[in-house]
């Protein structure tokens, strides 16, 4: 404290001393600054409530994408194209397990085509995934590349999407869903996921 001091009095031989401390210092006030600044909404740095958020990992799966649990809706003009709409409805189930516990219902409308790729096509998702009673809902966005012939995601691909809300047990939800296309043509769906408690 003493060279501190001596520094702000102009003392040539601590100033260098000084001027490093005082900058630790004015990091220090603008980190705790800045922590309180995050934390006027009751998040902490992690994003969290304190007390009032709980992450999960929530695994559900169903079986393959059909003709009858699916329908393909072909906007002008004919064949893949801006505005096409694919619609689902798929009973869930625990993976490696046959008992329902829920349902998957959207849509996944093309974007665009020959994009990223060419032969590939944009989807954007608005996929709710019903989980026990019908208010425990998770909301799943964002967008994937599909190619442009398939109705789904190719067998061995995997898509990560923004879970983009939810209700009931899972209000609030906000983190991601990783989708798994497995090779025997059935799915997994696995959130990561903060919820209020």
């Amino acid at each position: 404290m003493r060279r501190l001091l001596a520094a702000i009095r102009g003392d040539p031989s601590t100033r260098r001393l000084a001027s490093g401390t005082l900058l630790g210092v004015a990091v220090l006030t603008l980190a705790a600054a800045g922590g309180a600044a995050a934390s006027l909404d009751g998040r902490d740095a992690s994003g969290a409530r304190p007390g009032g958020d709980h992450q999960l990992v929530l695994r559900v799966a169903h079986g393959p994408v059909t003709t009858s649990n699916s329908q393909y809706i072909d906007a002008a003009p004919s064949g893949s194209s801006p505005g096409d709409v694919r619609t689902y409805y798929l009973p869930l189930t625990r993976p490696g397990s046959t008992r329902e516990i829920g349902y998957l219902t959207g849509t996944l409308t093309t974007t665009a085509t020959d994009r990223p790729d060419s032969g590939m096509e944009l989807r954007t998702a608005d996929l709710v995934f019903v989980v026990g009673s019908a208010e425990n809902q998770i909301v799943v966005g964002g967008v994937g590349a599909y190619a442009r012939t398939a109705s789904t995601l190719s067998k061995r691909t995997v898509t990560t999407r923004p879970v983009v809300g939810g209700s009931g047990a899972y209000a609030g939800a906000r983190g991601w869903c990783v989708s798994t296309h497995l090779a025997d043509d059935t799915w997994t769906h696995v959130f990561h996921v903060t919820v209020m408690r």
